[in-house]
């Protein structure tokens, strides 16, 4: 199946609305089986591992050692938690089975850099969905430029420490994980949105704005990480200052 084929036969599904997060279903369907791993799937086997690079580590880079007979998806913004610090990944990569790579990452864990383990493993998040465009922003821009995949450090703890801020959030190493686990019980209810038989992603918004659309080309991997991205746009959500606006009916259509 073509791009243009899969992206036609899409249906978008009636909205589910809770406090300020809207969420129309897309469905739609793939050819051909699965052939790959995601992140969480892949740590569990115990043969996907993922470290710092050398014994002392560079903020902005993270080594992947696969030993798994076939690839495994590492989506953008993914949480992985541990080692020297947490990281965020800069952008979707697949990694090849039986292989050594080297990733790029961008910090939110501003004031630890010491082991607390020696690997990492999966926090069952990604980053907030706010954050992560614009880290993705920064790095479509670095890639293009400078051919790295590259974010603003800063910017990633400014974004961090203006929604700890916001939200009432006190964490001794300014990590995004607090952020997240202080909203554990209003995120449960935002993120308890029906799966659909085959929906393949999702329109998302905001306090009625229209802020952004995650699609896979298959039903079974969007239900895999579904719980991981819609966190993220719930925890904008709770971020809104008030703002409940509903979005009007052909807004996500238009997008």
């Amino acid at each position: 199946m073509t791009h243009q084929a899969f992206i036609g036969n899409l249906q978008l599904g009636g909205p589910w609305t809770s406090g300020a997060l809207t969420i129309w279903p897309l469905i739609g369907g793939g050819a051909g089986e699965r052939d790959y791993a995601t992140l969480d799937e892949a740590l569990a086997t115990g043969r996907f591992q993922v470290g710092e690079v050398g014994e002392a580590g560079t903020v902005p880079e993270l080594k992947v050692d696969n030993r798994l007979d076939r690839p495994v998806l590492l989506l953008d913004g993914e949480e992985l938690i541990g080692a020297k610090q947490n990281r965020v990944l800069n952008l979707t990569i697949m990694v090849p089975a039986n292989a050594e790579l080297t990733i790029p990452v961008s910090c939110v864990e501003a004031g630890r850099w010491r082991y607390a383990s020696r690997g990492f493993r999966s926090s069952g998040r990604t980053q907030f969905a706010r954050g992560r465009a614009r880290k993705l922003g920064q790095v479509s821009f670095s890639l293009r430029e400078r051919g790295q995949a590259h974010a603003s450090q800063a910017d990633v703890w400014n974004e961090i420490d203006g929604k700890a801020r916001r939200m009432g959030v006190l964490s001794d190493t300014g990590a995004m994980s607090d952020i997240y686990r202080a909203k554990e019980d209003e995120l449960a209810s935002m993120t308890a949105a029906p799966s659909h038989e085959g929906q393949v992603g999702a329109v998302f918004a905001i306090a009625g704005r229209i802020a952004g659309v995650e699609l896979f080309e298959r039903a079974e991997i969007y239900a895999r990480l579904a719980a991981k991205i819609i966190s993220s746009y719930a925890l904008d959500a709770l971020d809104t200052e008030g703002l409940d606006r509903r979005p009007q009916i052909d807004e996500p259509a238009a997008f």
